[in-house]
Parts: C-alpha cells; sequence; structure tokens
C-alpha cells in the first residue's frame, strides 16, 4: 500500500515545523510496512486582486453551488436557504478585502490540484495537510489507525475529513444518514460514518485513489471547476459523482487541528 502525504503551503514562518512532524509520519508509516511519499506544494503568483467582474462572477457560482449543497445534505428548508444565500450573494462589505481572498482562494486549489495530479498514477491513498495544521499528541496514531481502516476496506470510495475546522452541528449534515457498522477502532477515536461525502475545510483529509479518480475525472472534464476554492470543489465533485457507493468519515474532535480556527495561527487571507 502506497500512501502520498502531500503539504500545501506559503513558506509560512512555521511551515519548518510542520514538514518535521510530516516526517515523522512517514517514518511511522514505514514501520507500519506502508510505502510513503512526500510531496510540497508552494509555488503561486504574485497576488493581486481579481477583478470585480471575476469577484461577482465567483459569487453567483457560489451561491448556485451552495443551493445544490443544501440539496445534497439533505438539510431540508430549501427556500428558506435560498433566502440566506441570496442575501449572503448580496452582502458585499469590503469589495477590496474580498477581491483579494477571491484570487488566493484559486491559488489554494491551484496548490491542492497539483499534488492530487502528482498522487494519482502509484499511490492508494493521498493525505493532504494545509500548513496551518496542528498535530497533536495522538494525532499520528490516530491517523494510523485511519490507514489500516481504509486499507483492510471494502469500498475504496471514502473520504476522511481530519483536522475539521467548523463544528460538525455548523456544517448541517445532521439530515445525512449515518452508518452505525463502524469499526470499534475508528468509534473509539469519534469517527461519524455517512454515506455522503461531505467536507469541512480542507485543512486535513485523505482521500483513496478510488476517489480521486471520480474527482479528476469530473474535474478534467469541467476544468472551469478550478475556480472554486478546494473545499467547496470537493463538495461539489462529491455531488456530480455518478458512483454512489461511497463513504465519508468525519471525527470529533478531529485528528488534527485547524490551526486557523482555533486561533494558533493566522488565515493567509488575513495576512
Amino acid at each position: 500500500m502506497k500512501v502520498y502525504l502531500g503539504l500545501v503551503h506559503n513558506n509560512s514562518a512555521h511551515v519548518g515545523d510542520v514538514k518535521n512532524e510530516i516526517e515523522t509520519l512517514k517514518l511511522v508509516l514505514q514501520k507500519d510496512g506502508k510505502d510513503v511519499e512526500i510531496g510540497y506544494s508552494s509555488y503561486q503568483p504574485e497576488i493581486h486582486n481579481h477583478s470585480v467582474f471575476r469577484f461577482l462572477k465567483r459569487r453567483f457560482e457560489y451561491f448556485k453551488l451552495m443551493l445544490k449543497w443544501n440539496a445534497h445534505k439533505e438539510s431540508g428548508g430549501q427556500f428558506r436557504f435560498f433566502i440566506s444565500s441570496f442575501l449572503w450573494f448580496l452582502r458585499v462589505v469590503d469589495l477590496k478585502k474580498l477581491t483579494r481572498h477571491s484570487i488566493i482562494e484559486t491559488f489554494v486549489t491551484d496548490k491542492h490540484l497539483r499534488l492530487w495530479f502528482s498522487a494519482i498514477e502509484d499511490s492508494d491513498y493521498i493525505v493532504i495537510f494545509e500548513d496551518d495544521v496542528i498535530f497533536k499528541k495522538e494525532s499520528i496514531s490516530n491517523l494510523e489507525k485511519v490507514i489500516n481502516f481504509a486499507e483492510a476496506s471494502e469500498n475504496k470510495i471514502l473520504y476522511f475529513d481530519l483536522a475539521g475546522g467548523l463544528d460538525i452541528k455548523a456544517l448541517g449534515i445532521s439530515g445525512l444518514k449515518v452508518f452505525d457498522n463502524i469499526s470499534d477502532e475508528l468509534s473509539s477515536i469519534g469517527a461519524v460514518h455517512y454515506e455522503k461525502i461531505v467536507t469541512n475545510t480542507a485543512c486535513g483529509y485523505m482521500l483513496s485513489k478510488g476517489l480521486l479518480k471520480e474527482f479528476l475525472a469530473i474535474l478534467i472534464e469541467n476544468p472551469s471547476y478550478r475556480d472554486t476554492s478546494i473545499d467547496w470543489l470537493m463538495n461539489r465533485l462529491s455531488i456530480e459523482m455518478k458512483n454512489h457507493q461511497r463513504e465519508s468519515f468525519h471525527f470529533n474532535p478531529p485528528i488534527f487541528n485547524h490551526g486557523s480556527f482555533t486561533g494558533e495561527y493566522q488565515s493567509w487571507q488575513d495576512k
């Protein structure tokens, strides 16, 4: 079994610490008999603001995607959600800041996708971290359990959200079917097993090769989807998947912390 460990980063001051953690993770997995490759993705052009037209075009696409997303996660209240989403679309408070955020989102998505394409050839599972991920004391041992479970699973269309961000309740996915037949090992680390793929913040996640192939097939046919932020892109791809034998796992508490949400790191967008 080959595991690809990818790090999306912005050459931040703490990126060396995250790289050291990933190197430690690599050694642990190799001791378990896994073949492990590490990849890094940091290059980006000089940041400038998106044009207002580009920003509004992306924002309208998000508005449409949010409606599909609400139906996908079976939350109900579609009309009420439509109204709240439309009000969000109209709420443009700081245009200079929002157009800057807009282009940064596309840069981050591109970094993730470069790692996806690097991993697809010969990796069975791909684990992606952003550089505001926080390794907790038990993170590596818990990720070992996740990887061993995935290796033994008959279903190979799997998504694992590893670093959370938003509270699971805040994701609004309580309407989704939850499987009860979760392994004792995953149950012991707070896993929740959903019948559909739903993402959180993309700070840390794991994809099976089968799922990655499905995602890339849709993306290659729809290159304009690259204009979507990475977390929403994965939601978009999961909505359009024709293969319904897919499952996702979230963890409460998350296996890793999302430093931009816990306050331990500052988000790239706010710098």
